[in-house]
C-alpha cells in the first residue's frame, strides 16, 4: 500500500462560470483531479436548494431544466 502523503496544491485554479438562470446561479468549473474532459456544476436556485453534479463536459444553455438531471 502506498504511504506516501499526497500534497494540497495552493496555487489558485481556474475561475469557474458563473451564470444567472430562472433566480438561481450555477457554477461550471473543470476540477483539478478528475480524469478526462469532467466538469462540476453546483446549481442554487431561488428557494436556497443545492445541486452538485460531476460527469462528462456539456454544453448547457439557458432553456436548460433546473435541479439534478434524470437517472
Amino acid at each position: 500500500m502506498n504511504q506516501d502523503r499526497q500534497t494540497v496544491d495552493p496555487r489558485p485554479g481556474a475561475v469557474p462560470e458563473i451564470r444567472e438562470n430562472h433566480g438561481g446561479i450555477t457554477f461550471t468549473m473543470a476540477p483539478a483531479g478528475i480524469p478526462g474532459h469532467a466538469t462540476m456544476v453546483i446549481r442554487c436556485d431561488a428557494a436556497g436548494e443545492i445541486w452538485i453534479s460531476i460527469g462528462p463536459a456539456v454544453l448547457h444553455t439557458d432553456d436548460e431544466p433546473r435541479g439534478p438531471s434524470p437517472a
